[in-house]
C-alpha cells in the first residue's frame, strides 16, 4: 500500500510539473506573438490612413487661443507667447 501512495505522489507532482511548464510555454509563445508586429507597420498604417485624428484638428481661430485649451497654468503661459505660426505647428 506504501508504494501505490508513492506512485501517486510521484504522478500527481509529474503532473504539476507539466502543467508548470506548459504555464511557461505559454507565456513565452504569447510574448513572441507580440514582438511579431513591427512598430513600423503600425505607423505606416497611421500615416497611410490617419482617419482618427481629424476629430482632433483645430480650427484657425482655437489655434490663435490654443492657451485656452491648456489646463496647465505654466504650460498655458508659455503657449501664450507663441506666434500663431509656432501654435499651427
Amino acid at each position: 500500500m506504501s508504494s501505490e501512495q508513492e506512485v501517486t505522489r510521484m504522478f500527481i507532482r509529474y503532473v504539476q510539473q507539466a502543467l508548470k511548464n506548459e504555464r511557461i510555454n505559454r507565456y513565452k509563445a504569447s510574448l513572441r506573438r507580440i514582438k511579431e508586429t513591427p512598430l513600423e507597420a503600425l505607423l505606416l498604417e497611421e500615416i497611410e490612413d490617419p482617419y482618427h485624428l481629424d476629430e482632433f484638428r483645430l480650427t484657425n481661430e482655437e489655434i490663435e487661443h490654443l492657451e485656452d485649451f491648456i489646463e496647465s497654468e505654466k504650460l498655458s503661459r508659455a503657449v501664450s507667447t507663441l506666434s500663431s505660426a509656432d501654435k499651427t505647428v
